[in-house]
C-alpha cells in the first residue's frame, strides 16, 4: 500500500512540476486599422490585444506603383510621387492597446491606398522587447487567431491591411 502511495505522489508530483512549465494560451491576437484623412495626412489609429512595448511594422502602397508601366512611374516620380513618398516598413509601438501613425500624401495620385500592419517578431527590422519576444515567441509561436499567417519555418505573423480611397483635396474617414 505504502508502494501504490509512493508511485502516486510521485505522478503527482511529475505532473505539477510538468505544468508549472506550461504556458497559458495566450487570447486570439487581432489587429484593427481605422484611417482616415485629413487635409493632405493619412491618420492610421489602431486597436490591438498585444502587450504594451510589441513593435508594429507599417507600410503604406498606393495603387498607381502596382500597375504601372515604366513611363507611367517616371511621370509619377516627375510629378513629385516615388515609392519614397510612401514609406517601406517603418515602426510604431503599442501603447495601451492602441497605436497610431500619419504619413504625409499630398505627393499621391488619385486613387487606393493600400495600408499593412503586422507584428512580426522573426522578420521586423526594429528589435522586439525581450518580454515581448517572451511573450509571444521569437517566431510568433505563440500567436493564434484568424489574423494570424503562418510562414512555415520562419513564424508566424499577425497582419491586418486596409485600403483607402485618396480624392486630393477631400477629407475621408473610414
Amino acid at each position: 500500500m505504502r508502494i501504490v502511495l509512493f508511485v502516486y505522489t510521485l505522478i503527482a508530483l511529475g505532473a505539477l512540476l510538468f505544468c508549472s512549465g506550461c504556458r497559458q494560451r495566450s487570447p486570439d491576437a487581432f489587429i484593427f486599422l481605422h484611417p482616415k484623412i485629413e487635409a493632405s495626412q493619412l491618420i492610421v489609429a489602431g486597436k490591438t490585444n498585444l502587450a504594451d512595448g510589441a513593435v508594429l511594422d507599417y507600410q503604406i502602397d498606393h495603387d498607381s506603383t502596382k500597375t504601372a508601366s515604366l513611363d507611367e512611374l517616371h511621370e509619377l516620380h516627375r510629378q513629385g510621387f516615388s515609392v519614397t513618398s510612401a514609406p517601406l516598413q517603418l515602426h510604431t509601438v503599442v501603447s495601451n492597446n492602441e497605436f497610431r501613425f500619419t504619413c504625409d500624401v499630398s505627393k499621391f495620385p488619385p486613387g487606393n491606398i493600400e495600408i499593412w500592419v503586422a507584428f512580426q517578431p522573426f522578420a521586423s527590422k526594429a528589435e522586439q522587447p525581450s518580454e515581448i519576444l517572451t511573450r509571444y515567441g521569437v517566431k510568433g509561436e505563440y500567436l493564434t487567431g484568424a489574423y494570424v499567417v503562418n510562414y512555415g519555418e520562419l513564424g508566424n505573423r499577425l497582419e491586418c491591411m486596409q485600403d483607402v480611397t485618396y480624392h486630393p483635396g477631400t477629407s475621408l474617414q473610414q
